[in-house]
């Protein structure tokens, strides 16, 4: 948790507190190498410490202590592998027929998803809508209701509503597969009418496909993580 929240710290701010436990790294590693080398030069050197299974050096344990911290620091000082892109959305939209629900993991507990049927040439496809609703909006997504959905270009089981339902009020959204198969990203804001995926800018738009809009990992609100629902 302690590097999910570094990496998903602003830029500077997360510069500043990689270079902190930067230093802490070569600080730890320094008095490990230190006292090590006094426990090699005198064996038979000073003070034990008494555990569970007798008398200790006390600066075996000193050693020990820094190089975990060492290895602790120096984990949380390297930047995190870059994410593959996040595939756009196909700027036809579809008609989607809600199926049920389907319950997913979410950072601040479980949250439901509302599943679907898409029309598509190839025939119906099954899917969950990214977008996160709030108790009073999922209520009118009964069973056999119909709304307008915007597919990924990737067929990844994920489908967005589309800017004629922005007055749907939203929480966030929880994408699952949609950049690799195992690969999770979800955001929880403010709940508030229109897409937290679609572009300010949709209006208007001739493209063949849409850009997503994602959000930084908040430490009280949102997750990035790997793993499977």
């Amino acid at each position: 948790m302690l590097r999910e929240y570094v990496d998903g710290l602003p830029g500077g701010r997360r510069d500043r507190v990689r270079a902190v436990f930067g230093a802490l790294r070569w600080a730890s590693a320094a008095v490990a190498v230190t006292v090590l080398a006094f426990v090699v030069a005198d064996p038979d050197g000073f003070g034990v410490v008494y555990g569970a299974d007798g008398p200790m050096d006390w600066r075996l344990v000193v050693v020990v202590a820094g190089v975990l911290a060492a290895v602790g620091c120096h984990a949380l000082t390297v930047p995190p592998e870059p994410r593959p892109p996040m595939p756009p959305l196909v700027a036809t939209p579809r008609l989607a027929e809600v199926t049920g629900r389907k319950t997913v993991s979410f950072a601040e507990g479980d949250c439901e998803l509302v599943a679907v049927r898409v029309t598509h040439p190839d025939g119906p496809r099954s899917a969950l809508l990214a977008d996160l609703l709030t108790g009073e909006s999922i209520a009118g997504f009964p069973v056999g209701s119909r709304w307008n959905v915007y597919c990924f270009e990737a067929d990844n089981g994920r489908v967005v509503l589309t800017e004629a339902h922005h007055d749907v009020v939203r929480c966030g959204y929880h994408l699952h597969g949609v950049r690799t198969p195992t690969y999770c990203e979800a955001f929880q804001g403010r709940a508030r009418p229109g897409s937290y995926l679609l572009p300010a800018d949709l209006d208007g738009a001739t493209a063949d496909v849409i850009p997503v809009v994602t959000h930084p990992f908040r430490a009280r609100r949102g997750v990035a993580t790997t793993g499977a629902e």
